[in-house]
């Protein structure tokens, strides 16, 4: 099994774990993997993020802050800091501490409509804090462009977002 392959998998279980924290149905689970596994858009996502030209400017360059669009995203880390995660009760970004050889999950916008927002998609940046040319390898795993994006469950929520396609 190729890096992409495997990365694809481990994708689809966090959707199942999602999935089955939802609603614990075992059977609507597997319809869901069924349903939004069948032909999805799955990619790499270089990133580079050049050295500061000034020892002033370390931390202050890097990948803005966003959330990403589809399912799910994985980062392999590495040993360097700079991924943060806004959080908004305090107002303030949360520094995710460097793991080498473990991976972070964001969840995207489509999830969490997905999940009536039961599961948010979270506003993240990068800085560089390295003094050294940064890169990082994201994979994105998206549902196919064909699928109809409902919510999982009506009694997640009361309010109901309108259907996507």
């Amino acid at each position: 099994m190729d890096y992409l392959e495997q990365l694809n998998f481990l994708s689809v279980e966090v959707l199942r774990a999602v999935s089955m924290s939802v609603d614990g149905n075992v059977e609507e689970t597997n319809e869901f993997i069924k349903h939004f596994t069948e032909g999805p858009i799955t990619y790499f996502k270089m990133n580079h993020y050049p050295k500061p030209p000034r020892m002033d400017d370390i931390g202050q360059k890097g990948h803005g802050e966003h959330k990403d669009f589809g399912f799910v995203t994985l980062l392999l880390q590495d040993s360097n800091p700079g991924l943060e995660v806004w959080d908004a009760p305090s107002e303030s970004w949360i520094d995710v501490p460097p793991t080498e050889g473990a991976f972070v999950v964001n969840l995207g916008n489509l999830l969490e409509r997905w999940t009536n927002s039961k599961y948010l998609s979270n506003v993240h940046r990068v800085l560089n804090f390295s003094g050294t040319d940064r890169h990082s390898i994201a994979h994105l795993y998206h549902v196919s462009s064909s699928t109809n994006i409902l919510e999982k469950r009506q009694s997640l929520t009361t309010h109901r977002a309108t259907p996507i396609t």
